[in-house]
């Protein structure tokens, strides 16, 4: 469970700087084109490293692919906190680069390294820090406008910490393959009907999360709440509050017994009929100014809440489904 935690700190945790938009938005009188930059350097970032992880696993090994996601949080959050808004743009790319690497390594490591059973509990340690990274942005709002050299400080200290724990834990990632035999050709891609295959499986739940808004939301939920018309001290409140609500729904459906694929068709249906009643709520001038407001306001949180119960779902099924597809590992390795 130790590795788990590690794990999950230099992966799913790294997601708040999506969020940090907002806050950076909310106390800053950046331009419009900065903000743009800002806003897109962390996942500019986060694709390149996705791109560069089977090059440097062929390379070298999945342990040193954690090694530079490690090593890149290090560096970039020490490159952010230069006071400048070009070396912030830079810090957060470093970072992106590093998380990147680390959404694909470390699921392919939490496979390796945990037992089937294992890995409900590993898995919702990830959706829990996913979550608690998303309220740790939202929340520095609430202190009000801070000194910049101060929040960028306390932005990136979590990063840093976050490389410097992996690399103080390495040895527990001793027993991982330093290979890994990727079956490919007609008879690995016949097993599965198209919309079963893991790769356009994968494509699928990525495009559903795109669709309803997954990044968007988690950037601009504070700003979006504004612009519905609520005050800036509500729109904090409501974007702190709906990454609580995420964790105390998560608790929830651990006690209930449930498949991966029905919460992630479920939770990407009650998305999309939300954003269809936050749609409608939008375009319909007859509600009074101040309950369509708050409505915008419930709806765009129950959006934003549910979010999280598909897109940490069809982690575990791309990942689970994956493997069992198309990878042979050194019987000696195997966690299964």
């Amino acid at each position: 469970m130790k590795a788990a935690v590690v794990l999950s700190l230099i992966s799913a945790f790294q997601i708040y700087h999506q969020c940090l938009v907002n806050t950076y938005a909310l106390n800053y009188r950046f331009h419009l084109w900065q903000i743009s930059v800002l806003s897109a350097s962390f996942p500019i970032g986060k694709f390149f490293g996705t791109a560069a992880v089977y090059p440097v696993y062929r390379k070298f090994s999945l342990r040193h692919t954690l090694d530079f996601d490690a090593a890149l949080l290090v560096v970039g959050s020490i490159v952010s906190i230069f006071p400048s808004w070009l070396f912030l743009c830079a810090g957060r790319f470093l970072i992106g680069l590093g998380s990147g690497m680390g959404f694909i390594s470390s699921n392919v490591a939490i496979y390796e390294l945990t037992s089937f059973s294992e890995r409900p509990k590993v898995f919702f340690v990830g959706a829990i820090l996913y979550a608690t990274s998303i309220f740790f942005a939202n929340a520095i709002t609430l202190f009000g406008k801070l000194p910049y050299l101060f929040l960028v400080f306390a932005t990136n200290l979590p990063s840093f910490f976050s490389g410097v724990i992996f690399m103080r834990n390495r040895e527990l990632f001793v027993d991982l393959p330093d290979s890994f035999e990727v079956q490919r050709g007609s008879d690995s891609e016949g097993q599965f009907p198209p919309m079963r295959n893991p790769f356009w499986l994968a494509v699928i739940l990525m495009v559903l999360n795109v669709t309803i808004g997954v990044p968007f939301i988690m950037s601009y939920s504070t700003v979006i709440f504004i612009a519905f018309g609520l005050s800036e001290k509500n729109a904090v409140l409501f974007s702190t509050c709906y990454p609580i609500v995420q964790i105390a729904l998560l608790f929830l459906l651990r006690r209930v017994s449930l498949s991966r694929r029905l919460l992630v068709l479920g939770g990407f249906g009650i998305c999309l009929m939300a954003m269809f009643l936050l749609m409608l709520t939008l375009e319909n001038e007859n509600f009074d100014p101040t309950v369509r407001k708050y409505l915008l306001g419930l709806l765009f949180t129950v959006l934003a809440v549910t979010t999280g119960i598909p897109c940490n779902s069809a982690i575990c099924l791309i990942t689970g489904n994956s493997f069992s597809a198309n990878v042979c590992l050194n019987p000696s390795f195997r966690a299964i």
